[in-house]
């Protein structure tokens, strides 16, 4: 398929007095590729069901990357 192609196909159905989209194969064949592929579509992108909300982010941990022990009885937050 190419641009050409289409507008031509188009226009061929519309000076025949026809309807250039559905009379259109090009229009024909992605509908029925369409309909044949829908299912699995859903599929891949999730759409069987809906999506839920999504949760808060995460509070930020009061530890200082690299503490540990080392900093018990400092007064700062003990973390592992």
């Amino acid at each position: 398929m190419t641009l050409g192609g289409y507008l031509a196909e188009g226009a061929g159905q519309w000076l025949g007095g026809n309807d250039p989209h559905r009379d259109n194969r090009f229009e024909n064949e992605a509908d029925f590729f369409a309909d044949t592929h829908r299912n699995n579509l859903k599929d891949c992108i999730g759409c069987s069901a809906a999506p839920g909300p999504t949760p808060p982010p995460a509070p930020p941990s009061p530890c200082l990357p690299g503490v540990g022990a080392r900093t018990r009885g400092m007064g700062l937050p003990q973390c592992q």
